[in-house]
């Protein structure tokens, strides 16, 4: 995912987070909660400061059923473009359901205070 920030200096810094779905595959379900994350910067920014947000451990309720953040830059940071990527780790409950599963991952970008 890049991140194209040319907001004017003085303006807040930002996060970007993302909450996932259950999976399906339109009979059965699983939580959102079975998909980790390690997120990472992949390229930074000119000031290099864009910071990854924490790795969420898959099967860690509520894991990415309720968002985690991706990546954040601080107060007047996060200008120009930064790329920023995760690692996933899916660990599928043993109780579930042959089947073609998935699920929507919605990515939101915020100016932060």
């Amino acid at each position: 995912m890049t991140i194209n920030d040319e907001r004017d200096q003085s303006r807040p810094g930002w996060s970007v987070s993302g909450p996932l779905g259950d999976f399906t595959d339109g009979v059965y379900t699983f939580s959102g909660s079975y998909l980790g994350w390690a997120p990472t910067v992949t390229t930074q920014n000119p000031a290099h400061d864009v910071t990854a947000g924490p790795a969420l451990p898959s099967g860690t309720p509520p894991g990415l059923a309720v968002g985690s953040v991706l990546a954040t830059a601080p107060a007047a940071g996060g200008l120009g473009t930064s790329t920023l990527g995760a690692t996933i780790d899916l660990k599928i409950p043993s109780t579930t359901q042959p089947g073609l599963y998935s699920a929507t991952l919605t990515v939101t970008a915020i100016t932060t205070a």
